[in-house]
């Protein structure tokens, strides 16, 4: 972005990062000054942490590694939603699908898993509103 050149009163700026995904987790910012005269300084490595429940997300998945055939899955909605929930194995074969409407809150779904195998699996969540979350855990049977 352009600066508004030198100057002895404050001056804002504003930037909006498009290049996070999420929008929770830890993000890391400096920022460089460049002068016309090509000099450079740099700020502080400032250390931002994001945990916006204004977005869908599947929150957590437990037990995790799965003993027995049940986990329990959270999932937080600002907004009532329809969500599909997959259960799918590392080949990418579908073990279970779940439909149905989402509460506002912290939703949590028990699922039954006699049908699945060891090893790893994924908890996918497609909501409506096209957002798509995903989380692994590990059956030990």
């Amino acid at each position: 972005m352009h600066g508004k050149g030198t100057t002895f009163m404050p001056s804002s700026y504003e930037y909006k990062d498009t290049s996070t995904r999420s929008l929770y987790g830890i993000f890391y910012y400096r920022l460089v000054q460049k002068d016309y005269d090509g000099a450079s300084s740099k700020s502080k490595v400032v250390k931002v942490k994001l945990n916006n429940e204004d977005t869908f997300r599947l929150k957590s998945i437990s037990p995790n590694p799965v003993l027995n055939d049940q986990i329990n899955v959270e999932i937080y909605c600002p907004d009532i939603i329809q969500a599909d929930i997959r259960v799918v194995n590392l080949g990418g074969s579908q073990i279970i699908r779940k439909k149905g409407n989402l509460s506002q809150g912290i939703n949590k779904i028990n699922l039954n898993l006699s049908e699945a195998g060891a090893g790893l699996h994924y908890v996918v969540v497609l909501f409506s509103n096209g957002k798509r979350q995903s989380k692994h855990f590990v059956i030990v049977k």
